[in-house]
């Protein structure tokens, strides 16, 4: 829910890699978005892209 992507180290737990969704973005239509908590599906990595819904569109 704090808008995180992170990968942990199988054995030892530490946090390897983190990406704070919590920014602005440009929408595939041009509408300007901003990310956010992520409470719904989780991540797709398809094409080695990871893809995530964070945040809703169109808020201030």
């Amino acid at each position: 829910m704090d808008g995180h992507l992170r990968a942990y180290d199988a054995r030892t737990g530490a946090i390897i890699w983190d990406f704070d969704t919590l920014r602005d973005f440009p929408g595939v239509n041009g509408t300007p978005a901003r990310g956010g908590s992520i409470n719904g599906s989780g991540p797709v990595i398809a094409g080695g892209v990871s893809f995530a819904n964070s945040g809703i569109r169109g808020c201030p």
